[in-house]
């Protein structure tokens, strides 16, 4: 299930729940006539309007009242008030950080342009 929640300042949160909840706070904007939702990463993805249908991100978004029950946590105001709060950094299992991977070779770009195996 998708979600594009805008507030009337031109705030939004991309609200995407499938075996997780993914929250992207962005902000709206215009360009040539035509709207984008910039988010936090910094991906543009354009927004088109059919009467109560809103194309985005390769989405088909029906107009609602009310977020989803998975987005409600990240909203906080009512009506269409709403402030978005960001999701708390989900903390990593003991052992999982970044490491090595077996048979990997990682490169790295000499001084002469010729492509050199890293150490360390």
């Amino acid at each position: 299930m998708a979600s594009l929640i805008i507030s009337r300042s031109g705030n939004t949160l991309d609200c995407r729940s499938w075996q997780r909840t993914i929250i992207r706070p962005g902000k709206l904007t215009s360009r040539d006539a035509r709207l984008y939702n910039i988010n936090e990463k910094n991906e543009v993805s354009a927004l088109r309007l059919d009467h109560d249908v809103l194309h985005y991100g390769g989405f088909t978004l029906q107009r609602s009242t009310s977020p989803t029950e998975q987005c409600q946590p990240f909203i906080a105001g009512q009506g269409d008030n709403w402030v978005f709060r960001a999701a708390a950094p989900t903390a990593k299992a003991p052992g999982t950080g970044t490491r090595k991977k077996a048979g990997v070779v990682r490169y790295r770009v000499t001084s002469r342009g010729r492509a050199a195996p890293r150490r360390g």
